[in-house]
């Protein structure tokens, strides 16, 4: 399975507006994509969470529970809450490097800010 860089955006403005409740689950989304991308964003130090392993799949975790963002999750929901500066910084990535991770994201997204372009 691939991360979704669009679900792991959505996941962290959820947690984000959970007003302070943890979430194990996004609305509309498969649960075993919720579980591979929400594994990310724990692992990236976006959130704080619980991840419980699955005995039968080692890939897709049984369940992961996040609780809250941490400082650098705070600081990536406040820079890619804007939908029209995440599809510019998110199309500008891939044609520059043909991929699109977190951290890309984020450097970039830096870059929008400080030029003052958003």
């Amino acid at each position: 399975m691939k991360r979704d860089t669009d679900l792991i955006r959505r996941i962290v403005l959820a947690l984000r507006d959970s007003d302070g409740k943890s979430i194990s689950a996004i609305e509309g989304v498969p649960q075993h994509e919720y579980l591979i991308n929400a594994q990310l964003v724990r692992e990236s130090g976006l959130a704080e969470g619980r991840v419980q392993p699955s005995g039968s799949n080692k890939a897709i975790p049984a369940n992961v529970t996040l609780f809250r963002l941490t400082d650098a999750g705070h600081d990536f929901a406040e820079k890619v809450e804007n939908d029209t500066v995440w599809n510019n910084v998110k199309e500008s990535i891939i044609k520059t490097s043909g991929k699109l991770t977190p951290g890309l994201v984020f450097e970039a997204l830096k870059v929008v800010i400080r030029s003052g372009f958003f």
